[in-house]
């Protein structure tokens, strides 16, 4: 076999780079294609998980909604003593009254940090809401004097859902 010339040398070279620079780019194509897949399905399971994340909310909610404590308060409140809500933190009564208003408290916070919408709340919970405002706003009114902020995501809630 004879010796190849320079130029035989030169043309396997440069025929073998630009193989190799053509691998390169379909490698890099590949890549990029895969690196879309996986940022797509990525981006599916992010809203995914987001949605199961406000089911989550909703169904603690509605739970909590269901909690003996909060029946209880409620059957106190429907029974007439919310005309008398003159309670003391003395008496076991102030604490179930407490209960319903901490489980508006927690809705209002989630709505206001964005882990549930004021439609999603409205839908579930609007009537309950407006009407345990109206009948507990008294009921904490002597304890709002001394800090504004006690129950201020239930009243802000409330605010937000009442027609204007």
């Amino acid at each position: 076999m004879p010796n190849p010339s320079l130029q035989d040398v030169a043309a396997i070279a440069t025929a073998i780079s630009a193989a190799c620079a053509m691998f390169s780019a379909f490698a890099a194509f590949l890549t990029l294609a895969i690196l879309s897949v996986a940022a797509i399905v990525a981006g599916g399971q992010l809203s995914s998980a987001e949605k199961s994340r406000t089911w989550v909310c909703l169904r603690d909610l509605s739970d909590k909604w269901s909690a003996q404590l909060i029946i209880d308060a409620r059957l106190l409140i429907e029974k007439g003593a919310a005309a008398e809500l003159k309670l003391s933190p003395a008496d076991e009564d102030y604490y179930k009254i407490l209960a319903l208003a901490n489980f508006f408290e927690d809705m209002g916070l989630l709505e206001k940090e964005g882990q549930l919408t004021l439609a999603q709340v409205a839908d579930r919970f609007e009537p309950s809401i407006l009407y345990y405002d109206e009948v507990l706003r008294p009921f904490f009114a002597e304890e709002r004097k001394d800090d504004p902020t006690i129950l201020s995501n239930f009243a802000s809630l409330a605010n937000k859902l009442r027609p204007s």
